[in-house]
């Protein structure tokens, strides 16, 4: 199984549902992930693989060592706790401290999925302008699996495809929350089999 990429809203607070969804992935045989350095979904995503299994995964920080780089949204603590376990950190993994925040959270982004084949995403309140799912806009062209568990269907990733009701490591509803897969090429009308 290669990587998969995790990540989420800034103000996605469920852990009881990120701890849930991350322990059946990582009794998937060869499971590991890639996360990024905010607070909200990303320190949930971390926390809960660090009592898990945290030598399966990998994170990638915006931010520098020192912490030069980082804003009132990113976890610096948790990543500098998780570096002091031997986690892999990408330090600005973004890259250089002279690019502007949102691109270098955008590249950061990236940068961690470069190694998944999956994505899931923990989305809640207002998804208009949801930087996760600018980043997983951005992994379609890819062929990455993208996953999102949120109240209700997300906001479409592009005019060709779908969100459709699904379940990733086994898990297909918790805590109030649903797990949709992006289906590309699809539609939303789904014919009736019988007339």
């Amino acid at each position: 199984m290669s990587a998969v990429l995790f990540g989420g809203s800034r103000r996605f607070q469920a852990a009881g549902l990120v701890s849930f969804v991350l322990r059946s992935f990582f009794s998937l045989p060869g499971a590991r992930a890639s996360v990024g350095c905010a607070v909200g979904a990303d320190a949930l995503i971390l926390g809960a693989a660090l009592a898990v299994a945290p030598g399966q995964v990998s994170v990638f920080a915006a931010f520098d060592p020192s912490g030069a780089g980082s804003w009132s949204g990113s976890a610096v603590g948790l990543v500098r706790r998780a570096a002091a376990l031997g986690v892999p950190v990408s330090w600005l993994a973004g890259g250089d401290l002279c690019l502007p925040l949102v691109a270098r959270l955008l590249r950061r982004s990236l940068a961690a999925a470069r190694p998944c084949s999956q994505a899931v995403f923990f989305l809640d309140g207002d998804l208009s302008r949801s930087g996760s799912l600018a980043v997983a806009r951005r992994l379609l062209p890819d062929c990455v699996a993208v996953f999102a568990f949120a109240r209700s269907a997300p906001p479409a990733l592009s005019p060709d495809g779908c969100w459709v009701p699904a379940a990733f490591a086994g898990v297909s509803s918790a805590a109030g929350f649903s797990c949709f897969a992006w289906v590309p090429g699809a539609s939303s009308f789904q014919p009736a089999l019988f007339s």
